[in-house]
């Protein structure tokens, strides 16, 4: 579990685990991962959330498993706008990313929020299938800083301004 935050309005480990396990579920994730700024006195913490089932926090070189996350029974934080989409087809020879009008634009602006959810320089990375098993999708994003997209092991930072706001495509 993160180590008690310095500051007393900083999110406890129960909303942070309800946040999560909401967006993943909420997003049709394979799973999130948080990379929580508990400010300059204590490490990042990385809690890695799957929609199910348990969960590992890792603060240094210290590794938890919570095996029974939503008993923590939290609040979460915040619950950004998001729905699952179809898959993203990947086109392995071209290395196109094909899928829904408007699906990166949505869950590109939904990453971002969730990651606005967090502290300091937290970030989020949130990862789903995409129709080539070797490849997930994943986004991450990190206050305003460009996103970054990857593709199994191949990542691409994002043009600034994007997501585009609003609902249009891109």
């Amino acid at each position: 579990m993160p180590s008690e935050p310095e500051d007393e309005s900083a999110p406890r480990l129960p909303s942070i685990v309800a946040t999560l396990r909401s967006f993943a579920r909420r997003a049709g994730a394979r799973r999130v991962v948080l990379a929580l700024d508990q400010g300059a006195a204590l490490p990042t913490a990385v809690v890695d959330c799957p929609p199910d089932g348990p969960l590992e926090i890792a603060e240094g070189e210290e590794v938890r498993v919570i095996e029974r996350p939503d008993a923590l029974a939290g609040e979460p934080l915040g619950e950004p706008h998001v729905h699952a989409l179809p898959p993203f087809e990947i086109d392995a020879e071209t290395g196109e990313l094909r899928g829904m009008i408007g699906g990166l634009d949505s869950y590109g602006r939904a990453v971002r929020e969730l990651a606005m959810l967090f502290p300091g320089h937290s970030a989020v990375t949130v990862e789903w299938e995409s129709t080539d098993p070797a490849a997930p999708l994943a986004l991450a994003a990190r206050g305003e800083e460009p996103m970054v997209l990857a593709l199994g092991e191949a990542q691409f930072e994002l043009p600034e301004g994007f997501p585009a706001p609003g609902g249009g495509g891109r």
